[in-house]
């Protein structure tokens, strides 16, 4: 049988204290992508697209009777430092070039009363791949990359911010 001094187990469970702490800190809760509205149906409907209008989005598709309004901007010049505050986890290091957003916002009535409004966006982003070897950044890719990265909630909540000052003027 292995002995384990105490101090080696002591100098263990702090670590894994730690660890858990700092785990803890970085994590945050996720971001909801869901609103419900005590309004009709129509009212959401209408102050949806009234909201996008008014944010100059363009509409690929809006189909009042299924609810859902499909969103997609191309060629967006994301700053990098905003690519990071929207997107869950980003790959390895990658010098961005440009990113297009796609989405989804889906109203459905849960009642007479009450309507749920759902968004779901992602990010395609393209940009070139690189570490750092002996403090001299080194390219990963012959030509850049394009990668499918997760919103983290930001998007949705600015869409589901936006319908909600609508319905409020109502």
């Amino acid at each position: 049988m292995v002995k384990i001094r105490k101090s080696t187990l002591f100098g263990l469970s702090a670590l894994f204290l730690l660890c858990s702490l700092l785990n803890h800190a970085w994590c945050k809760e996720p971001i909801g992508k869901s609103k419900e509205f005590n309004k009709s149906f129509s009212e959401v409907w209408d102050s949806t697209l009234e909201g996008l209008t008014k944010a100059g989005e363009n509409f690929a598709s809006v189909d009042k009777e299924t609810g859902l309004i499909i969103i997609k901007k191309y060629d967006r010049e994301i700053p990098e430092y905003d690519l990071y505050k929207i997107v869950t986890q980003l790959p390895y290091s990658v010098e961005w070039q440009s990113a297009r957003m796609e989405g989804n916002i889906f109203v459905r009535a849960l009642s007479d009363t009450t309507t749920r409004v759902i968004c779901n966006f992602k990010i395609i982003a393209t940009g070139m791949p690189y570490k750092y070897e002996n403090k001299k950044k080194v390219t990963l890719e012959l030509l850049p990359k394009e990668y499918l990265l997760e919103s983290n909630g930001r998007i949705e909540q600015s869409y589901l911010g936006l319908i909600e000052e609508i319905i409020g003027k109502k």
